[in-house]
């Protein structure tokens, strides 16, 4: 809703690289840290790392794009820790196509994703 983005905006500028770009760089953070992490606790991190990949999987979904082939692409893209942390969806794409959303311009609130 407009009206609370601009509520937001008016307490933090802060903002983050949308697109699914900042939950994929979360989930492979943590599911990078969960594999280092030694016993049980490794399997709740990885649960929970993968419950990140819900909101890109949605947003390819309503899109009309395959959220298995969206995820495969955007966690390829994210292998690459200088350019590829900024990596999302191309919701106005045809084909699942991988863009850097900072040079589009394409950003979410800060203070709602956390």
């Amino acid at each position: 809703d407009g009206v609370n983005s601009v509520k937001v905006l008016s307490r933090d500028q802060r903002c983050l690289p949308g697109a699914g770009a900042t939950e994929i760089e979360l989930a492979k953070q943590l599911m990078s840290f969960g594999q280092q992490t030694p016993g049980m606790e490794q399997y709740a991190i990885k649960k929970f790392a993968e419950a990140f990949e819900v909101f890109p999987k949605v947003l390819a979904e309503n899109t009309g794009l395959k959220a298995n082939e969206v995820l495969a692409n955007m966690y390829n893209a994210h292998q690459d820790n200088i350019s590829g942390i900024n990596a999302g969806i191309n919701l106005e794409s045809d084909y699942c196509e991988v863009l850097d959303v900072v040079e589009r311009g394409l950003s979410a609130l800060y203070l709602p994703q956390f």
